[in-house]
């Protein structure tokens, strides 16, 4: 089935209905309506667009699943068409070759499946996502041709549900799309949230000229950007076989067979307590986060079991970080790409105990300085995306040179679950990436990307024995 306006229906074989909800709309109507050519037209930054010309095992439409205990479709509907009508941008369509977002009330695919199980899956696995979630073709939503935003909701015999969310990330990055549920929940519970911020008019006056760009690039990395042809050769390379990868997600789950662990919050409280450090130097800080003391356990207890003894590498650390405050943006703002990827290197980490780790994660993440860096880092990726002088600052976050363990961090474990008026969801899953942290009933839930492993160069045992060790080497109380 294909409407008017070119967009596929995707999904499972199983019966099911499709409606499109549109801005303010409480019962959908046909698919023309609405898509005039002359609606408004708003920028997309070229770091958005870049988001949308790769394959979907790297996360160019992401999907947000959520076992909903009952699942109301009606209020469901109501409440997303009441979001749609605050936050247009979703209900829109790509134009200009990706460089501008139509305001023109298109509105989101809601397709309902009704499924012959008793009740939801008590363990949402990744992999799942290709039964629960509509993925549309990139290249299409790129295009103009298929929506920015789908909706699927799998009913099952009980009441239950499974509800998921879709989106492009040229629309929004993952505080964006988290934002966006949290304010559709409310709506769907009665409430009257403060809406999110869709227009980007604050955010595109802190994109940097290129002569300040550079200006940037000078302190932040002492030399300024050049132009590359590996930018275009990249872009080029990925758009050939975007395809093929494609059809590995859709047929083979690539991408969605991440190493998953839990850790229940007595643990991570535990940990927390076990590594902050007892004395610090002076002018220090002898607290840690909870994010430190995890991520620092992981370096600690993967670098004994994976790297040698011998080893005098470093251990980088790429944090996948919300700058919206050290640019001076609300924390509701919705981009694409609102994230900065913050590196912080720890030499001799093999050497270094627990606390040790800790602490200097600590001081490289919390300091002034380097929340200034951080608005510094947004600004300067964005400014170099404008003019085309990327490639370089790309190849830094992906080099391992030095390096005998990498860690990509995206930390999510502080998301709220939703409510959507019938009680709060208790499992999530999303095939955001590459390492996430997402919150779980009684604790967090950790799902490690395949690099984690592949830095390190380590055997399919070895790997075994590291993930075992996770668990096992896990500090379980304060005493």
């Amino acid at each position: 089935m294909v409407s008017c306006c070119g967009e596929g229906i995707w999904g499972s074989a199983s019966p099911s209905s499709v409606e499109i909800i549109r801005p303010g709309s409480t019962s959908p109507t046909p698919c023309c309506s609405g898509c005039g050519e002359n609606a408004n037209i708003i920028r997309v930054l070229e770091g958005e667009n870049g988001f949308g010309w790769g394959p979907l095992a790297m996360a160019s439409y992401p999907a947000i699943a959520m076992v909903l205990p009952k699942a109301d479709e009606q209020t469901l509907k109501s409440s997303l068409a009441k979001a749609l009508q605050a936050v247009p941008t979703a209900a829109g369509r790509f134009c200009q070759n990706g460089r501008g977002l139509q305001l023109n009330g298109a509105g989101v695919p809601f397709r309902v499946v009704s499924s012959n199980e008793k009740r939801a899956p008590e363990r949402l696995e990744e992999v799942q996502l290709l039964d629960f979630a509509d993925f549309p073709n990139p290249a299409t939503v790129y295009k103009g041709k298929a929506p920015v935003m789908t909706v699927k909701l799998t009913k099952f015999q009980d009441g239950s549900g499974v509800l998921c969310m879709c989106r492009s990330h040229m629309l929004f990055d993952g505080t964006s799309a988290w934002t966006f549920v949290a304010y559709w929940s409310a709506l769907a519970r009665g409430q009257e949230p403060k809406p999110p911020i869709w227009d980007k008019d604050q955010a595109i006056a802190l994109v940097p000229d290129e002569e300040e760009t550079q200006q940037i690039a000078l302190q932040l990395n002492g030399r300024r950007l050049k132009w590359s042809p590996l930018n275009v050769v990249m872009k080029a390379t990925m758009v050939l076989f975007s395809s093929t990868y494609d059809a590995l997600f859709r047929n083979a789950g690539v991408g969605l067979y991440r190493d998953r662990l839990f850790f229940a919050d007595a643990e991570l409280a535990a940990l927390k307590s076990f590594a902050t450090p007892k004395t610090v130097e002076p002018g220090k800080d002898n607290w840690v986060s909870t994010q430190e003391a995890f991520v620092a356990y992981m370096i600690h207890t993967l670098g004994q079991q994976l790297v040698s003894p011998t080893a005098k590498g470093a251990c980088k650390v790429v944090f996948f970080l919300d700058p919206r405050k050290s640019v001076g943006l609300p924390a509701n703002q919705l981009l694409g790409s609102g994230l900065v990827l913050f590196m912080v290197k720890i030499d001799n980490f093999r050497r270094l105990s627990l606390p040790e780790i800790a602490s200097e994660l600590h001081e490289a993440l919390s300091t002034k300085e380097s929340g200034k860096k951080l608005g510094k880092q947004w600004r300067l990726i964005t400014g170099a995306c404008e003019i085309k002088k990327v490639f370089d600052i790309y190849m830094e976050y992906l080099s391992t040179s030095g390096c005998d363990l990498v860690l990509q961090i995206n930390n999510s474990s502080k998301r709220e679950l939703p409510d959507f008026g019938n009680g709060r969801c208790e499992q999530v899953v999303t095939n955001a990436g590459p390492t996430l942290l997402l919150p779980a009933k009684g604790g967090m839930e950790v799902f490690l990307h395949s690099s984690v492993f592949s830095s390190t160069g380590c055997s399919s045992a070895q790997k075994q024995k590291a993930l075992e060790a996770l668990r096992s080497e896990l500090p379980r109380s304060t005493a």
